[in-house]
């Protein structure tokens, strides 16, 4: 007995920075996931609100809107880029509105992770006929 004496204390020495990892790739799976869900709604929602405009005013729609879905979901990103794109072809009017997030990782140390972007695009067509 006298030989197994402070095994226990070793084997948490080994096993709880496992756990700890463990954990944090939990919360970092869980953060990507969650941040992947909103930038793709945010792209969704300014592509949509885009294609209730004219052809002129679509771009512009698309970035104020895509403003706002930001600052409505407070979405943690260190950079981030909106992009609103007009397809003009003669029997389709498009937008395609592509969103960019850099997630910091910063807080997550222990596993040296770098910030990873996070893309989200969508693409509706404009309705040439609502604002006549």
């Amino acid at each position: 007995m006298k030989e197994e004496r402070g095994s226990l204390a070793a084997e948490a020495v080994i096993l709880l920075p496992c756990f700890m990892m463990l954990l944090l790739l939990v919360v970092y799976a869980g953060r990507m996931t969650l941040t992947a869900t909103q930038i793709q709604h945010v792209a969704e929602t300014a592509a949509r609100a885009a294609s209730r405009e004219t052809l002129q005013n679509a771009q512009q729609q698309a970035l104020a809107s895509a403003q706002r879905e930001i600052q409505r979901q407070d979405i943690e990103c260190k950079h981030i880029r909106v992009d609103a794109q007009i397809l003009d072809r003669e029997s389709l009017n498009a937008v395609r509105v592509t969103v960019v997030c850099s997630v910091p990782t910063g807080d997550l140390g222990l596993l040296r992770i770098p910030d990873l972007q996070v893309h989200g695009s969508s693409l509706s067509v404009i309705d040439r006929y609502r604002k006549q």
